[in-house]
């Protein structure tokens, strides 16, 4: 099957040109509401300064570096590679033609202090147009996905007006506007590759989930997972002689990791070749997990109280309202006493002094304090993936259990189209929910499949009620669905 059967082509190129320019309005309109009603954020807060100072050092010193976190004079800094490449050489390339962004790179590489100009500059503009990508991607996949017009465009509407993260990421200087839109790339690439049984577009699925990795190191384990899954596939393939149902997705698999090694493969070499270590990132991920393994210390009336105090905006207050203080207050972010900070400020300097390198941390702390508590681990990682939901606040928490009804029904009818395109996102979830504190941003790339999910309940709800105020010989001879495009609901 090709590609393009999966999308709804009858209509006139005037018909499809006015559709677009729709779905431009309602992107646009989206940002632009929340856009304003954004709190500004100052651009030396969180992790901005490092992406902006590592960018000014390459722009300026043609070198990738750590940053301004990591101290000493911009000229001086070493190559690094604590964070990965392709935020930092997107900032370098507008900075290169823009002076205002050039300014505030150059000032927090240099200081990292609030007299820094707060000016982003073209960055801004140049993510508002990833952003409106962004909802066009998740426009596209909902007909991919559901055949049905009505459900994409009550998607596009529920991410774009219902939803405000993407208006907040487009105004600031972190990777999660580009990360958003790389992965709503690949998870339709990947969904695509699967669904038309095709190659060519598995090595694009595999050049985007590596592009993933270069934005965010947590993404590239994704990428090693399907590699390995594929080289399991191969073994099984081996072991029973050739089954017709693992022949094609080995295929595949092989064609996704080749996009993925093209990708992620000159960062690796340069890693090696430069700082002698065929990895990633180095230092990052110790540091996220020393600051995961200090929630195994939670109790268990902390373990209770969190699936409230973790909810989205209401949520600390109705655990103030439920519970004594000592069952959520070691469950919040920053002061001394909480989790976070005890993993941030002394579990994360202690083990990597125990492990004697950022090399040996993450292996240290497998060895000391996961594989001796496994059941542990897995417990408080349950309420970390409840953490990891709540995205977009009330968003979540009308789409989450409508995306749960929507994969119910789908998989009831044994139609997998909506489960293949969010598993990857799922999986994403999980992951993160091990190796780090999960907080709700870490988990935006789920947005269109919540907004898909939610959407199909909404217009299965809405055909509910028109059929059942329609006349009885048109309720019998009435569709039970919303019109389908070719390709939807097969077997794969």
């Amino acid at each position: 099957m090709e590609a393009a059967q999966l999308f709804p082509i009858a209509a006139s190129r005037r018909a499809w040109t006015a559709r677009i320019v729709l779905a431009l309005a309602i992107a646009l309109a989206g940002l632009a509401l929340y856009g304003h009603l954004r709190k500004p954020m100052p651009v030396y807060y969180g992790d901005q300064p490092r992406y902006l100072s590592i960018g000014s050092d390459l722009l300026n010193y043609g070198r990738f570096t750590n940053g301004a976190p990591a101290g000493g004079p911009p000229a001086e800094r070493p190559p690094g590679m604590f964070n990965v490449p392709l935020y930092p050489a997107l900032i370098a390339i507008l900075a290169h033609f823009d002076s205002r962004l050039a300014a505030t790179a150059g000032c927090l590489s240099e200081h990292q202090s609030p007299a820094c100009p707060n000016e982003l500059g073209i960055l801004v503009p140049v993510q508002i147009g990833i952003a409106v990508a962004t909802l066009l991607l998740l426009w596209c996949s909902a007909l991919a996905v559901t055949g049905s017009e009505p459900v994409a465009w009550t998607a596009l509407v529920l991410a774009a007006l219902g939803c405000g993260e993407y208006g907040d990421f487009v105004h600031l200087g972190i990777t999660e506007m580009l990360n958003c839109f790389l992965f709503a790339a690949f998870s339709l690439s990947f969904y695509l590759a699967l669904r038309t049984q095709s190659r060519a577009t598995a090595v694009g699925a595999g050049v985007l989930i590596g592009l993933c990795g270069l934005t965010r190191p947590a993404y590239a384990y994704l990428a090693y997972t399907l590699v390995a899954l594929t080289a399991l596939g191969a073994l099984g393939l081996w072991w029973q002689g050739g089954r017709r149902v693992l022949r094609p997705l080995v295929g595949l698999g092989a064609a996704l990791s080749l996009g993925a090694c093209l990708t992620l493969g000159p960062w690796l070499l340069r890693n090696e070749l430069e700082l002698g270590r065929f990895t990633i990132s180095n230092g990052y991920g110790g540091m996220i997990l020393a600051q995961r393994v200090a929630y195994d210390a939670m109790t268990a009336r902390e373990f209770i109280a969190s699936w409230i105090y973790f909810l989205p905006d209401f949520g600390h207050s109705w655990a103030r309202a439920i519970f004594a203080p000592d069952w959520y207050v070691r469950l919040g972010w920053g002061e001394p006493g909480t989790y976070y900070a005890l993993g941030d400020q002394v579990l994360g300097p202690a083990t990597l002094a125990a492990a004697g390198s950022a090399d040996a941390q993450v292996g240290y702390i497998i060895r000391t304090m996961v594989l001796p508590h496994p059941f542990k681990f897995a417990l408080v990682t349950l309420p970390l993936i409840w953490r990891g939901l709540w995205f977009g606040k009330y968003f979540s928490v009308v789409c989450f259990p409508l995306l749960i009804a929507s994969l119910s029904g789908e998989l009831r009818r044994r139609r997998f189209d909506l489960l293949l395109l969010t598993l990857p996102g799922l999986f994403m979830l999980v992951f993160q929910a091990l190796v780090s504190v999960n907080t709700a941003r870490y988990n935006v790339t789920l947005i269109p499949s919540f907004a898909i999910g939610a959407a199909l309940a909404f217009v299965a709800l809405f055909e509910r009620i028109r059929r059942r105020g329609a006349p009885v010989g048109r309720v019998i001879s009435g569709p039970e669905s919303p019109p389908s495009f070719p390709g939807r609901g097969s077997h794969l």
